[in-house]
């Protein structure tokens, strides 16, 4: 808390708030003896100041973000708005000043600081669809790209261009349930993680490739693998692909047949066979689980959901001590006896306050 009232005032209002009461006044703060990292950590560890000026404001938000913390401010008059637009977020409440809501990053229309809570879930929330589809997206890509060389390259075969039009429409409907999907918000500050996303897009691009490339060679047994009476191989990739890449969009957001002595009959009219095209849903429903699986061992590995994310609450105790001293240094400008210039470092005078 940071008011301009006196320091009784706010220690009972942090009462109300269920804030702590480790409230002093600016003289402690600015007057009180502190410098470097002593007063780093006296606004790291307090809960409040009273009676403080604007400027004090804008200092003890500058030296929260000085120690890596993520800060935001509230306020509703002129004065508050230098700390508003220094502060990673600036909140102007109802009935704020224009000053206010300039510098400010949210303005609220409405009395009552719930909305904060209300903003902080949604946009996690919007993040947490953002990343899915992200995921989602560099997923299907690899996924195509993997096969497609890998088959031009091994069997010169490749999937219709028709076909890979229609892969591409598919996967983009899916992604409009993206947008109003009931996402989770996380309990700490979110950020790009994007070594985390990149490794686990990776892992579920090569998984769905190593699973078309499975269904694919199916095809070359003696028993035609999931042919049951007829089918194409164009076709059964096509749908295997549709639904693996389709039913990957849940995974993001978190038996052997009888053989066949004759061989596999492929379709002269590239049509499939009903009852192999049941069998191709029932290897998509397997492998989408045996992905989401792996995705959930990704997800809860600690040194993989730390990767990528910036180390925050570090404090550098030797350059805010190196600042406070230099900010007691003056540079003395004197004439030598010879009348040759000289400039040396000293201490900074003090200020006197005259009382008139």
């Amino acid at each position: 808390m940071l008011t301009g009232d006196a320091i009784a005032i706010a220690k009972e209002t942090c009462k109300m708030l269920a804030l702590g009461t480790k409230v002093y006044d600016s003289e402690r703060l600015i007057h009180g003896g502190l410098a470097g990292s002593a007063q780093h950590e006296l606004v790291e560890k307090a809960d409040g100041f009273a009676e403080v000026f604007p400027e004090h404001k804008y200092q003890v938000v500058e030296m929260l973000q000085q120690r890596g913390h993520l800060t935001a401010m509230t306020g509703d008059g002129v004065n508050d708005a230098p700390s508003l637009k220094k502060a990673d977020c600036g909140i102007a409440v109802e009935g704020s000043t224009e000053a206010a809501q300039a510098a400010a990053d949210i303005v609220f229309l409405a009395p009552g600081l719930s909305t904060i809570v209300d903003a902080i879930k949604l946009a996690r929330q919007i993040f947490q669809r953002m990343k899915a589809y992200i995921q989602y997206r560099i997923a299907l890509c690899l996924h195509l790209e993997i096969y497609l060389v890998t088959s031009m390259i091994i069997i010169d075969e490749t999937v219709d261009s028709s076909l890979i039009v229609f892969i591409a429409l598919f996967a983009d409907l899916a992604t409009i349930a993206v947008a109003y999907d009931n996402a989770h918000f996380e309990a700490r500050p979110v950020e790009w993680q994007l070594p985390k996303i990149w490794v686990i897009s990776i892992v579920l691009g090569i998984l769905l490739a190593a699973a078309t490339w499975i269904i694919r060679g199916t095809l070359f047994l003696e028993n035609g693998g999931i042919i049951q009476n007829f089918g194409s191989p164009q076709e059964i990739l096509f749908l295997e692909i549709a639904l693996t890449e389709n039913w990957l969009i849940f995974v993001t957001r978190g038996g052997h047949p009888p053989s066949d002595p004759a061989g596999p009959t492929f379709s002269v009219n590239n049509d499939v066979d009903i009852v192999t095209v049941v069998v191709i849903w029932a290897y998509s429903i397997g492998v989408t689980v045996i992905i989401a699986v792996v995705y959930y061992i990704l997800t809860i590995i600690p040194a993989l959901d730390n990767l990528g994310r910036k180390t925050r609450s570090k404090a550098d105790t030797q350059i805010e001590n190196m600042i406070a001293h230099l900010s007691k240094l003056a540079i003395e400008h004197e004439h030598s006896s010879d009348g040759k210039s000289r400039y040396t470092l000293g201490a900074r005078a003090e200020e006197i306050e005259e009382d008139e």
